[in-house]
């Protein structure tokens, strides 16, 4: 990362049974070591937090994998990308190994977000899926 770069955590970090959130603890824990950059922690849903942002260059949505939780993070975050910008999907299409074409985030990456015409499709690996913002017109 950038060494002027902020990288903004959204999760949303439910409490456990314990009355804490574990998977914060840990991923506090293993980000603690990140010397390049600063990390900005947001406890929100994704569609929450982007009501918050300004244009961003990068965004990675892994989240709720549900048709819902997906429209929603795309309907919140992909007007915010830049031109230029990148959107990474996680468990938004099938790989080998792991064939999920009845996931919620399948289909709305091929119903709503490949045709898309503000991206463009750059990469695919496993069940990521990369696109590009499209340059203003």
């Amino acid at each position: 990362m950038d060494p002027d770069g902020t990288l903004f955590a959204v999760d949303p970090f439910p409490a456990g049974r314990l009355g804490f959130s574990l998977q914060q603890r840990i991923a506090h824990h293993e980000v603690a070591g990140i010397e390049n950059g600063r990390v900005t922690w947001v406890r929100a849903t994704g569609a929450d937090a982007a009501r918050d942002h300004t244009p961003v260059d990068f965004v990675f949505i892994d989240g709720d994998h549900s048709e819902q939780g997906l429209l929603a993070d795309w309907n919140a975050w992909s007007p915010l990308v830049a031109s230029g910008g990148i959107v990474a999907l996680h468990d938004s299409r099938s790989s080998n190994d792991r064939l999920i074409d009845d996931a919620g985030s399948v289909k709305v990456t091929n119903e709503v977000i490949l045709p898309d015409r503000r991206f463009e499709l750059i990469d695919a690996v496993d069940t990521l899926t990369v696109l590009r913002r499209e340059p203003a017109k």
